[in-house]
C-alpha cells in the first residue's frame, strides 16, 4: 500500500507532493507492532469510531444516500 502511494507522488495530487506526506499513514499503520499489539490497536480504533457521534451521523447520511439513489 505504501508503494502505491509512493507511485502516486507523480500524479500531481495536492495531498501528495513529497515522500514526507506519506509518513503520517506509515505511522498510523504501526508497522513495528507485533500482531497482538496491532490487533488490540485496531479493536480500540473500531470502538472509538463506533462511539464517535460525528462518525455515526456521517454514516447515517452515507447509508441514507446509498439507499435512496
Amino acid at each position: 500500500m505504501i508503494n502505491l502511494f509512493l507511485l502516486m507522488l507523480s500524479a500531481g495530487m495536492p495531498e501528495l507532493n513529497f515522500e514526507s506526506d506519506i509518513q503520517p499513514m506509515v505511522d498510523r499503520l504501526s508497522l513495528e507492532s507485533t500482531e497482538q499489539e496491532a490487533s488490540n490497536l485496531f479493536k480500540r480504533e473500531i470502538q472509538n469510531a463506533m462511539g464517535n457521534r460525528r462518525r455515526r451521523i456521517d454514516n447515517f447520511f452515507h447509508n441514507f444516500k446509498a439507499k435512496h439513489l
